[in-house]
């Protein structure tokens, strides 16, 4: 008799498992949707800090693809990542790579938020970070987050920027601006009027915002088109200078790169990084201020040694508080040694020849020292 009913417990055995699978084990199989906006934090093992962490993520059956945005003390592998991957209901993964090149890795199990897994960047020359990113359900949308960027512009952006940001009553075009947020944290005066510093916004919201601006920004963008959107305001339509800024027409180019990636009086000029623009966008901007620039002594002591030295050579105090001193009647030689060589705190400017330098000492000498010495 119990051989004869052995059958029939293993069809009730096999319909058993088969409600498990289809029941409880299909259940513990099935995928949470990891779409969102997230803020994050990254904990690495190699010292490099994170001042934000930001991401949007979308996902559609199993898989997964979005952004996520990085601003790091090591300023090769800072920028926003684009990113794809799976998530296959244990775990996940993002592959991806930044604007830049730096290359992103990130896996970890895909439990309930937060995420939080091992990341890995590197990029060449070798430059490489370890550590744990951690991603919580928040604003986010620091790497692409079009629609939260969009949100938080209208409610705090759009009344003097326009709904469209190219400006409204005379306030500047920020459409395509490319570092918004020394502007946003610290606020700014000037000839163009008073923006308020936003302390109620965070990083990761400057950095949603940030990457609305950019969706909305031509691709690729034309060096007149992000002097127009980025530098204008203070520099003015013609870089002539505005409301007390320098003229940049003739500036030399490592004087550009410094200024742009080092910024000036403690956000009063923005840091454009590496990630936000490229070397080559810096070198075309340089050669579009240069086609700008008369090439005569008196331009380029506008544009190299003003904001400095004073507009007549008498002495004075950069944006960062760096004194330059009273050069009216410096003789020749030494003029050409200052400015070929540098003198802490003053930069070399190794762009300008023995001719140039001498020109220039003598169109301060001409003009300036009859002044006073």
């Amino acid at each position: 008799m119990h051989i004869g009913h052995r059958p029939w417990k293993r069809v009730a055995w096999v319909c058993l498992t088969a409600l498990v699978w289809l029941g409880v084990g299909h259940a513990a199989l099935a995928q949470a949707d990891l779409s969102g906006s997230y803020d994050g934090q990254l904990v690495a093992t190699n010292g490099v800090t994170a001042s934000s962490v930001a991401a949007t993520l979308s996902q559609s059956g199993r898989v997964l693809s979005g952004t996520v945005s990085l601003t790091l003390s090591e300023a090769r592998l800072t920028g926003t990542y684009n990113v794809h991957g799976k998530n296959t209901g244990k775990r996940f993964w993002h592959l991806g790579k930044s604007d830049t090149g730096a290359r992103f890795s990130w896996r970890g199990p895909a439990s309930a938020a937060p995420l939080t897994g091992r990341l890995r960047l590197a990029t060449r020359p070798y430059v490489h970070l370890r550590g744990t990113l951690t991603l919580t359900p928040g604003t986010g949308g620091g790497g692409g987050g079009t629609g939260t960027g969009a949100a938080l512009y209208t409610q705090n952006c759009s009344a003097c920027h326009g709904a469209d940001a190219r400006g409204v009553a005379g306030r500047p075009d920020i459409h395509c601006n490319k570092a918004i947020h020394d502007t946003v944290r610290n606020g700014r005066t000037g000839s163009i009027g008073v923006m308020p510093a936003f302390a109620n916004l965070s990083d990761a919201d400057i950095a949603a915002i940030q990457s609305f601006l950019n969706s909305l920004c031509t691709t690729p963008q034309t060096p007149a088109e992000f002097f127009s959107s980025s530098c204008a305001s203070c520099h003015g339509s013609d870089a002539a200078g505005l409301g007390g800024r320098p003229d940049i027409r003739c500036t030399v180019r490592s004087r550009i790169y410094n200024a742009m990636r080092s910024g000036r009086g403690n956000g009063l000029m923005p840091v454009f990084t590496a990630s936000a623009v490229p070397d080559t966008q810096v070198d075309q901007l340089a050669d579009y201020l240069g086609s700008l620039c008369d090439g005569t002594p008196a331009g380029f002591f506008r544009s190299n040694c003003v904001t400095c030295h004073g507009a007549t050579g008498g002495g004075g105090v950069n944006a960062d508080g760096i004194p330059g001193p009273n050069m009216r009647c410096t003789a020749t030689n030494d003029f050409l040694e200052k400015v070929q060589l540098g003198s802490n705190p003053m930069p070399a400017f190794p762009e300008f020849t023995t001719t140039d330098v001498q020109a220039i000492a003598s169109f301060v000498q001409v003009n300036f020292c009859p002044l006073g010495g």
